[in-house]
C-alpha cells in the first residue's frame, strides 16, 4: 500500500498482471482545482478528503478500480442559503473498459469507467464520484435550525403623489 495518492495511475500494468493482483493507494486529496464540483459548493475551504483506491483484477479477471472517499463538503442550504456541512462517505466499484461493447458485457456490481488511454486521472475519478454523492436539494438536518436571512425593514417609505384621474372629466359629462 502506498501512503500517497498519485496524480495518475497507469492501468496498462493490469494487462500483464494476473488475477487478484493490484495496487492500493491511500492519501488525502484537496478539492481545490475540482472546477465542476466547485460550482456546486458554498466554498472550497473544506478539509482534505481521505481517499483509498485499489486498482487490479478481481477473481473473474475484470480490470477494476475500487475506492472509498471520506470527508466533508460545504454546500449551500436551499432553505436559508447558509452553509451546511455535508458528510461524504462514498464507496465505488468501477470496471475499466476500453469500449462501450465491453461495458455492455459487464456483470452486475460494476459501473463502467471508459478509458480513453491507459492513464487514469485520480482527481477526475474522485470528482465524478463526489458529484454523484451530492444531494439534489441540500439543506440543514432537522436537528439543526436554519437561520433565515434578515430582511431590512428600515428603508424609507416612498410616497407617490396622486395624479388626477384623466377620466374624471368624463364622469362629470355622464352626470349631465
Amino acid at each position: 500500500m502506498r501512503d500517497r495518492l498519485p496524480d495518475t495511475i497507469d492501468a496498462a500494468f493490469l494487462a500483464s498482471s494476473g488475477k487478484g493482483t493490484g495496487r492500493e493507494y491511500c492519501g488525502d486529496l484537496s478539492i481545490v482545482g475540482m472546477q465542476r464540483l466547485a460550482a456546486s459548493l458554498a466554498d472550497t475551504d473544506a478539509p482534505d478528503l481521505q481517499v483509498r483506491l485499489h486498482i487490479g483484477r478481481d477473481a473473474g479477471g475484470v480490470q477494476c478500480l475500487e475506492g472509498e472517499i471520506q470527508g466533508v463538503l460545504h454546500l449551500t442550504c436551499q432553505r436559508c442559503l447558509g452553509r451546511v456541512e455535508f458528510p461524504v462517505q462514498r464507496t465505488f466499484r468501477l470496471a475499466l473498459v476500453h469500449s462501450e461493447a465491453e461495458a455492455d458485457r459487464l456483470t452486475d456490481g460494476y459501473e463502467p469507467l471508459l478509458l480513453e488511454d491507459e492513464r487514469l486521472v485520480v482527481r477526475e475519478v474522485v470528482e465524478d464520484e463526489l458529484l454523484l454523492a451530492l444531494p439534489d436539494f441540500p439543506q440543514h438536518s432537522e436537528a439543526e435550525t436554519c437561520t433565515l436571512p434578515e430582511y431590512r425593514d428600515d428603508q424609507e417609505t416612498v410616497t407617490v403623489d396622486e395624479k388626477p384621474n384623466p377620466f374624471a372629466a368624463l364622469a362629470s359629462l355622464k352626470r349631465n
